[in-house]
């Protein structure tokens, strides 16, 4: 019997797992949120169980839309005995266990606790669960595979049109944002209640302040954007000092992740927010703002340019996702590419304030099917970079060079030049990427 403890890294239950599924025979897992960035940490384990013959079975919770139609598509997707269905909390009175069953042999080892299948539950977040190695026909194997079987027995096939279904119903739960701003009085009117406005009734000028407690250390501070056919332009002010311009219009309605306002280092504490309306796209048919969320994330690399938040043009055979890959990342989420072959490519722009030398550098996301990428700074070819990994890594700092740019965007494409002989795909994660002036 053994305590495992996230605080420990080699002693996280992803590094338990990595061990245990080697030599399984078969697996059963049974989570309330099933999420892209645990898979990207099991991976290579879980396709080498069903790959020589291993079977695999995942229920997964459908509430709160916290389980990922990725993360159910990987599993739906992979060659071999593996099963994945996903059950709702109505009729059986809320699904929330954390339960791992690993079989090889005549032995059996079952793991249960708090961790769901994130990046989060599997090795940052701090945990706690309780592993037994046991024979499999221990009275304990055998209850907790019962519970498994009859939850199991209980939940429908992930269809096609389940899927689907639940792709919606999870989209719509994601673009979901207040539409509703203040309208910041003149110092003389100012009340203890704010002046709410009607989303109708915005026009430029109008602001919304909020307030956060900010620990000490060193933050990149983002929010959670809301654009639409609706939305308007906002200037933010952080502590009453420029920070960010957020820009709201996009044909569709869609919430963005973690994009950044600014950097806060020290002891920080109360900290104060204003987004004030600035005006509109001439597409957009309102002036509003849309905030999910507002948050803070351990700085990792200064002056980052997120990947998941990047300006992206001339996408080629292939798509673009973001991943949340937990704090060692910056953001703690990376640009995601899914090149269908070999020559697909994608171009991020880069804000260039004004002439003169810029030094650029890239940090990819390493992993064990990962492509090798050549890069382009407009016509100038830059590079073939491996980004081959055994496992999920942060590739750290990359410097491209100081080049001559000026004034508006500059264009860093990447290409899929091929794999190297042990990568298994050809994917592209990138973290951020940071232009700075040249000294």
């Amino acid at each position: 019997m053994q305590l495992i403890d996230n605080r420990r890294d080699d002693e996280t239950l992803a590094e338990h797992l990595r061990r245990l599924l080697p030599s399984a025979t078969e697996v059963l897992i049974h989570v309330a949120y099933l999420r892209q960035s645990g898979v990207a940490l099991l991976r290579e384990v879980l396709t080498e169980l069903v790959g020589r013959g291993g079977k695999l079975r995942v229920l997964a919770g459908g509430d709160f839309a916290q389980t990922e139609p990725d993360a159910l598509r990987f599993f739906r997707e992979l060659p071999g005995d593996c099963q994945v269905r996903l059950i709702s909390s109505s009729g059986v009175g809320g699904f929330h266990p954390k339960s791992y069953l690993l079989y090889a042999g005549d032995r059996a080892t079952l793991v249960v606790g708090s961790s769901n299948f994130t990046d989060g539950g599997l090795q940052h977040n701090v945990e706690l669960n309780l592993r037994v190695d046991l024979a499999a026909a221990d009275p304990t194997v055998t209850s907790a595979r019962a519970i498994f079987e009859s939850l199991w027995d209980a939940t429908p096939l992930l269809t096609d049109e389940r899927l689907a279904d639940y792709q919606r119903y999870w989209a719509q739960c994601h673009q979901q944002a207040s539409g509703l701003i203040y309208r910041l009085p003149a110092e003389e009117e100012v009340t203890d209640m704010p002046d709410w406005l009607d989303p109708a009734e915005l026009t430029p000028g109008d602001s919304i302040e909020l307030e956060a407690t900010i620990p000490p250390g060193d933050w990149s501070v983002s929010v959670g954007q809301t654009r639409g056919p609706r939305y308007g332009d906002h200037d933010v002010f952080v502590n009453d000092k420029p920070a960010a311009s957020l820009k709201g219009y996009e044909e569709k309605h869609l919430v963005h992740d973690w994009v950044k306002l600014t950097t806060l280092k020290g002891q920080n504490g109360k900290t104060k927010f204003r987004f004030v309306c600035t005006g509109k796209d001439d597409r957009a048919n309102g002036y509003e703002l849309g905030l999910d969320y507002l948050g803070w994330q351990r700085l990792v690399v200064e002056d980052a340019i997120e990947g998941e938040t990047a300006e992206l043009t001339d996408v080629k055979e292939g798509s673009i996702t973001d991943q949340e890959l937990g704090p060692r990342f910056s953001g703690g989420n990376h640009l995601w590419f899914h090149p269908s072959k070999v020559g697909a490519s994608f171009t991020w722009l880069l804000d260039v304030p004004k002439d003169g030398k810029y030094e650029l550098s890239v940090y990819f996301t390493k992993s064990w099917d990962y492509a090798l990428v050549r890069l382009w700074l407009g016509d100038k070819d830059l590079g073939t970079f491996d980004t081959y990994a055994p496992t999920v890594e942060w590739g750290g700092q990359t410097r491209l060079g100081a080049f001559d740019l000026t004034r508006g965007q500059a264009r860093l494409r990447f290409e899929v030049a091929g794999k190297s002989d042990q990568s298994k795909g050809i994917l592209i994660g990138v973290d951020c990427v940071t232009l700075k002036p040249a000294p």
